[in-house]
């Protein structure tokens, strides 16, 4: 697959118009829906999220078969979108647990579920792919850089322990004591925190060329799924149930920023070996 400039414009301008009718439809989508019952809205936003982060994925193991799998990038780009269709599996079941309690108010929602697994499951190839990244950069950090990364890491870490991880834990254990009930909800935090801390790591050691220009949407976009993570287990700890969830949008801007950071790294890759 081969994208040129003026194609890769257009299709990163396309998905940037697809956040701004999300950003239109997440702000009124309440009203316009009010009289609808939630079976039409969560249709609505169960569709965009789901076909957003399944052509990111998509595009990211594309990207991998152009560089070709059996290099180390291509590696390094299948990896991650592989852990993007986990990911979406993840969202698929998720979704239906929904669709199901709309139907009927008694229908089970188990939790952990079968989504959980698939959802811990894609933080593997996402953070081995990171990490091959990471050795593929053969580029020192200096001691300012290693001591920011460190400070941001930590910072980061702290914040999400102290507003989402601890919140979580006196949530969950007063709901239900169970050691598996608990750490199925803890466990999202850590491998959070975790990725995040891949990210920094290779956002460090990014120097200037093209192609920084996809890897700095891909890592934008995959900070922002740990926010959106954060923001769902906060709206859930303070039962925040409405129509059009803001923490469903950063998911959804999450996944297209992804997508877009895939179409510039086919394009920098098709142009360049053309030239």
């Amino acid at each position: 697959m081969k994208i040129s400039n003026t194609g890769a414009k257009g299709a990163i301008g396309a998905l940037a118009g697809w956040i701004a009718a999300a950003v239109v439809i997440w702000v009124c989508g309440a009203s316009w829906f009010a009289e609808t019952g939630a079976l039409i809205p969560l249709s609505l936003s169960s569709f965009v999220i789901i076909a957003s982060i399944a052509l990111a994925g998509i595009l990211l193991l594309v990207l991998g078969g152009t560089y070709k799998f059996s290099s180390s990038m291509g590696k390094v780009w299948t990896l991650m979108g592989i852990g993007l269709l986990l990911w979406l599996a993840g969202e698929i079941i998720y979704y239906g647990y929904d669709f199901l309690l709309v139907l009927d108010e008694n229908a089970p929602y188990p939790f952990p579920s079968a989504a959980d697994f698939f959802y811990y499951a894609a933080y593997a190839p996402l953070a081995i792919g990171l990490i091959v990244q990471v050795r593929l950069l053969k580029v020192a950090l200096g001691k300012l850089e290693k001591v920011v990364v460190v400070i941001l890491s930590v910072l980061v870490g702290l914040a999400i322990a102290i507003f989402v991880l601890w919140p979580t834990i006196e949530f969950l254990f007063a709901e239900d004591p169970s050691i598996i009930y608990v750490l199925a909800g803890v466990l999202y935090p850590i491998l959070d925190i975790f990725l995040l801390a891949c990210v920094f790591i290779v956002s460090a050691k990014l120097r200037h060329g093209k192609i920084n220009v996809a890897w700095i949407l891909v890592l934008t976009g995959l900070i922002l799924t740990t926010v959106a993570d954060s923001m769902y287990w906060l709206g859930y700890i303070n039962a925040v149930d409405e129509m059009f969830n803001w923490y469903d949008f950063a998911f959804l801007a999450s996944y297209l920023l992804i997508a877009m950071g895939a179409i510039k790294g086919i394009n920098v890759i098709s142009t360049s070996f053309s030239s």
